[in-house]
């Protein structure tokens, strides 16, 4: 628990420094990568994350530093399960570089991924569904946000997703459940 408040205390201190004081973030970041090697890997991971979304406003650079080291060490363990909020905060941060390795992080992880890049990146999204579907790895729950995303800016192609689902789904053995997605 100490670790955490340490951590975020840090997080505060790299939030405050001024954008025209690089080099004290820089040195910052470093003191802040070195707390962060003894800390469980997923703990660690999260930290990076939550670092990385602190540093986007003022410090870029570093920013993409902390989701770089985040996602290397998704990619080197691969029995690591990250939650919710750090997949849409590494696919926001680094959609290109984030889509690979978390594809396989959890096995809802396509789901999220697809919703978060439905309101920003719709067609990226629709082509990851497509594939995702081809290989077995959502149902039509993944449908969702993109059905509601192409209703505000195409409702032709919205209608167009609607109706596969339909042509495409096999409704007979829908339980209650099911529907609420």
């Amino acid at each position: 628990m100490l670790w955490r408040f340490s951590c975020i205390s840090v997080l505060c201190c790299l939030a405050a420094y001024p954008a025209g004081d690089a080099r004290s973030a820089v040195q910052a970041a470093q003191d802040f990568e070195r707390k962060l090697s003894q800390l469980p890997l997923s703990l660690a991971i999260q930290f990076r994350v939550q670092a990385a979304q602190t540093l986007q406003p003022r410090h870029p650079d570093l920013a993409h530093q902390f989701a770089g080291a985040a996602l290397e060490q998704l990619r080197k363990e691969k029995d690591i399960k990250v939650g919710t909020p750090v997949i849409r905060a590494l696919i926001a941060a680094s959609p290109d570089e984030a889509i690979p390795v978390l594809s396989s992080a959890s096995p809802n992880a396509m789901l999220v991924i697809i919703a978060t890049l439905a309101p920003e990146h719709p067609d990226q999204a629709l082509a990851l569904y497509r594939s995702a579907l081809h290989d077995g790895k959502v149902d039509f729950h993944a449908l969702s946000p993109l059905i509601m995303q192409f209703a505000k800016e195409r409702p032709s192609m919205a209608s167009e997703l609607l109706e596969s689902l339909v042509d495409n789904y096999d409704f007979s053995n829908l339980e209650p459940w099911d529907a609420g997605g």
